[in-house]
């Protein structure tokens, strides 16, 4: 019985994992603009980890207190994108902002040159 159990709860725990957004990107030489296309972020909700080689875009879900109002005006499943770089960034001189249709999150990078991929990571 125990097995059981064990098996139903990690599923249970998987099925609760942030989902991957969807996204587009364009660079420049100098900088990096990711787009994640996601309708109805809440700007409180939304985090962005940046590393010299990578950056963590997550979204926690609708704020409580839209919860309580019947916030359904707000995307409403926690979502996670982690994204490793081919060269570095500067991370001070990154940023992002939050509009009604995508969260926009701008990259300067260290060397002025074309990357032409990045790379999906499972984890941060």
């Amino acid at each position: 019985m125990d097995s059981t159990t064990s098996t139903t709860n990690t599923t249970a725990a998987a099925s609760k994992a942030p989902a991957r957004p969807k996204f587009d990107w364009y660079e420049t030489d100098s900088a990096l603009v990711i787009n994640v296309l996601v309708k109805r972020l809440a700007p409180e909700s939304v985090s962005v980890a940046f590393e010299p080689r990578s950056l963590l875009f997550k979204y926690s879900g609708p704020p409580t207190s839209a919860a309580s109002d019947g916030g359904d005006n707000f995307a409403s499943e926690p979502l996670e994108l982690a994204l490793n770089f081919p060269s570095s960034i500067i991370p001070g001189e990154c940023s992002f902002r939050v509009s009604a249709v995508k969260a926009e999150v701008k990259l300067r990078k260290v060397a002025n040159l074309r990357w032409g991929k990045l790379e999906v990571s499972a984890s941060f």
